[in-house]
């Protein structure tokens, strides 16, 4: 969502913007060869071991181990084309989540932190911003507010450090809650 596509000449559409982002970004992650841009050349000198899926997006393919997201592609944006001029990870890492080159002391915004801003947030009982996983490494607020910050959580399993029951819920009450939750979620984290 919120891309421009032109159909001719100077005739862009604007498509509604996106109400929500995911932005998963996994140092040390899976290769691109095995998930989003699989290679088919028989030519080529990159290419992974994988069969290529067809997705519900035209021209668009991913490989064998996302048989479920490839289902849903029509709903996903792919960027292919990011480049940089970093000439170390850090620097480059630093660039891809914040717009920003690394000047000193100054601290600059991460993504999630500037859709929370611009987007507001959608719902009051839950953060607009968090990361999963992020270490120190995370970008925060930078020079905006710090509640655009994001909720840090380092180890999901362990859920949220310090946090505090809404006023009026007993312990008890909090308890039972978070078995329906977890009864209702059992199939999928199953899965």
């Amino acid at each position: 969502g919120g891309a421009f596509h032109s159909y001719g000449l100077n005739t862009p559409t604007r498509y509604a913007p996106a109400k929500r982002v995911i932005y998963l970004y996994m140092s040390g992650g899976m290769s691109q060869l095995d998930t989003f841009s699989p290679k088919r050349d028989a030519h080529s000198d990159v290419k992974g071991p994988l069969a290529i899926l067809k997705t519900s997006a035209d021209g668009i393919n991913v490989s064998e181990l996302l048989p479920r997201m490839a289902q849903q592609m029509h709903h996903v944006a792919v960027i292919e084309s990011m480049y940089s001029n970093q000439g170390a990870h850090a620097q480059g890492v630093y660039l891809q989540h914040t717009n920003y080159e690394k000047r000193g002391t100054i601290d600059h915004p991460g993504l999630g932190s500037w859709v929370s801003r611009l987007s507001g947030r959608v719902n009051h009982s839950l953060p607009a911003n968090v990361v999963i996983n992020g270490g120190s490494r995370i970008n925060g607020s930078g020079f905006m507010e710090k509640k655009y910050a994001p909720l840090p959580i380092d180890d999901p399993k362990q859920g949220l450090k310090n946090g505090v029951a809404p006023r009026g819920i007993k312990p008890e009450q909090r308890n039972e809650r978070q078995k329906l939750a977890m009864n209702l979620s059992s199939e999928f984290i199953q899965k």
